[in-house]
């Protein structure tokens, strides 16, 4: 994923260099080391992008994520590959961050500045997938969500994207003297619920969690519930198999920056290349498309195509572009009283 010619100078996953876990050399040395790199903790940062497409990816690195974040790594080179070939976003700038557990971790907010989508290889070799946790149910998502609420600035932003990689909740409630110790300066404890809301507002509704089943103490059903009570129900994305993790992050992209409908980006899968790199692939089979489709379906179905959605030729017209697009409201979930239980 460097300068050259090509988004896939490294192999996705090449079948010479895969471990038996279903990531490649390449994924389990990046993620493998035990050192942190100072320089991507958010102590005393603000970041700024004058991109008008900026895509912040976190990932939880806890050990409940297992090869999930190995596994993404190895993706990267596709999805940034296709951003950039099937122009998903008009100039992309991506800032890749790894979320953990503030009351446990060393390093449990993690971020990379933002930057083009050929230069994220160094930044992936900084992040440091602690694969630590607290060993209960909560991850300091509502941490992460408070950096970019609060201290990222996207002046020229027209289709910010935001989406959590995870499979915990988050703790309902920040606190000031916890929000100084981890960012610098001075802040007043706020509830997750409101950083959430200021993150949805600014991100235009562009908020989404791609969640990882959760198999610890029966709780998957309250944490999916806990997101979609800040994000919306269509926002939470489900994600059956760690290895369409990178389909569904595209497919998340596709539609919410309105430049294809569901059926249209299930077509961009089938006629995706099959040689990247130095590795020839097989199509997606049949089982995987389907899927893609089921877990994207209910977004899809919320989200009405823009006038950069691409339709098939015959379809084109006139019409097509005689209206300027207009970007939907930003709608508040509503959010009754907690129901009683192990999470709120």
């Amino acid at each position: 994923m460097g300068g050259g010619g090509s988004f896939y100078d490294r192999d996705v996953t090449s079948g010479g260099t895969k471990t038996r876990a279903g990531f490649s050399d390449f994924a389990a040395q990046v993620t493998g080391r035990d050192s942190l790199d100072r320089s991507v903790l958010p102590l005393n940062r603000r970041f700024t992008t004058d991109s008008e497409s900026p895509l912040v990816c976190p990932l939880d690195g806890t050990g409940s994520m297992g090869t999930l974040p190995k596994i993404l790594c190895d993706k990267w080179p596709m999805i940034a590959g296709q951003i950039a070939m099937q122009k998903y976003l008009t100039d992309p700038e991506i800032s890749l961050s790894i979320v953990g557990d503030v009351e446990s971790d060393r390093a449990p907010i993690q971020v990379c500045d933002f930057a083009k989508i050929r230069d994220l290889d160094p930044l992936l070799k900084k992040l440091w997938i602690e694969g630590l946790g607290g060993g209960q149910h909560f991850e300091s998502y509502e941490f992460m969500a408070y950096f970019y609420a609060r201290l990222c600035d996207m002046p020229k932003a027209k289709t910010p994207i935001m989406i959590f990689t995870g499979d915990e909740s988050f703790r309902e409630n920040l606190t000031g003297r916890a929000l100084t110790r981890h960012f610098g300066g001075q802040h007043s404890d706020v509830s997750a619920s409101d950083i959430f809301k200021e993150l949805r507002e600014k991100f235009n509704n562009n908020v989404f969690l791609i969640h990882r089943f959760y198999e610890s103490y029966g709780l998957d059903a309250e944490i999916v519930t806990q997101w979609q009570r800040v994000l919306g129900e269509e926002n939470v994305v489900q994600l059956k198999k760690d290895t369409a993790v990178g389909d569904i992050m595209l497919g998340i992209i596709a539609i919410a920056g309105g430049s294809r409908t569901l059926d249209l980006y299930i077509e961009d899968i089938k006629k995706r290349p099959l040689k990247m790199g130095k590795t020839a692939y097989k199509p997606q089979s049949r089982e995987r498309l389907n899927e893609v489709r089921e877990s994207l379906e209910f977004l899809a179905s919320v989200r009405k195509p823009s006038k950069r959605t691409r339709k098939p030729l015959a379809t084109r017209g006139p019409a097509d572009t005689a209206k300027k697009p207009v970007s939907p409201p930003v709608e508040t979930p509503k959010i009754g009283k907690p129901k009683p239980g192990r999470i709120f």
